[in-house]
């Protein structure tokens, strides 16, 4: 990974919601590079199971969860995936986002022995930049314009706040539209599954996306965790590149050969109309960026996912809640 100050190698690494989609893909780099011990925190397990790294069962939306991690002793690097993804609006539970978006990383915050740490990334989401004109950088406010942007740029402004007061090191990544195999809902899942068995996929709106493989992903969390400048910073990690919805899915539909795409003209309430970020902050600070193109990236979805797809899985379609 290059000439660093800092490495991985021999490090004790707490990785809260490290079982789920991005957080398994986090755990496994980390190992690879020759971390020592690494601890996942969060409510669960989870579905994605690593045989090398020690559970750490707590609700870090509760306040009981402080002594727990402060009882794991110290950590060398952090990351906090923990969090749901839920964009419908109105929201049926606000305060439910607020809890495991924000709320979770206050206690996190609270519990880690910050002397000791070389290096923390928490994880935001590009849905704050909401409808800001394009690209979206680092220096623009947020601009939510659902439920689920407006509490991660609530836990950006959180860590951020105390970063620049000297109570923590966070740096805030902002990973745009990412994909890949281990998720189990989304765009990217549904519409492989529908195609799959020969179905028919509906878009709401033909929004736009900037893709970014969850490998991809991953590595640039880890790279800015190693980067001496990258506390208090808000950085994307993304591909720079704006595109469509229908584009995507007719990719997925050449790649298949079969099932049907049709497009509504009306997009779901709360939806990004367009999106697309500035990787230049990513390369600047780490001298690295995304490397997995689309094509690349949806070959191995595709081929990940056949096997698992039955013709009577149930695809619910739109908005739903899934941890990082």
């Amino acid at each position: 990974m290059g000439a660093r100050k800092k490495q991985i190698r021999n490090s004790r690494c707490l990785v809260a919601g490290g079982s789920g989609f991005i957080g398994a893909r986090v755990v496994d780099l980390l190992l690879d590079e020759g971390a020592q011990e690494i601890v996942i925190a969060g409510r669960a397990a989870g579905s994605i199971n690593n045989p090398r790294a020690r559970y750490v069962i707590c609700d870090l939306a509760q306040e009981r969860s402080v002594a727990v991690i402060k009882n794991l002793g110290a950590f060398d690097y952090v990351f906090n995936l923990i969090g749901v993804t839920d964009q419908r609006m109105p929201h049926p539970n606000p305060i439910e986002l607020f809890d495991a978006n924000v709320r979770t990383l206050i206690h996190l915050t609270r519990g880690i022995a910050w002397k000791n740490i070389a290096g923390a990334v928490h994880v935001g989401s590009s849905a704050e930049y909401g409808s800001h004109a394009l690209p979206h950088r680092e220096d623009m406010s947020s601009d939510s314009t659902n439920m689920y942007g407006w509490s991660k740029a609530d836990a950006s402004l959180y860590a951020r706040i105390m970063t620049k007061s000297g109570f923590a090191k966070w740096c805030v990544a902002r990973p745009f539209f990412v994909y890949g195999p281990g998720r189990q809902n989304g765009f990217v899942f549904d519409l492989i599954a529908s195609l799959t068995q020969g179905k028919k996929f509906t878009i709401a709106g033909n929004s736009t996306r900037d893709p970014v493989f969850v490998d991809d992903v991953a590595a640039g969390l880890v790279r800015l965790a190693l980067c001496d400048r990258a506390a208090g910073e808000i950085v994307n990690i993304c591909g720079g590149k704006e595109v469509s919805m229908m584009r995507i899915a007719e990719m997925v539909k050449r790649k298949i050969g079969k099932g049907k795409i049709a497009v509504t003209s009306r997009a779901r309430p709360g939806d990004i109309p367009r999106s697309r970020g500035s990787v230049k902050k990513l390369k600047a600070l780490t001298g690295w960026g995304p490397s997995i193109s689309l094509s690349e990236g949806l070959d191995t979805t595709i081929k990940t996912m056949k096997p698992e797809i039955s013709p009577t899985m149930s695809l619910r379609g739109g908005f739903r809640r899934s941890n990082l």
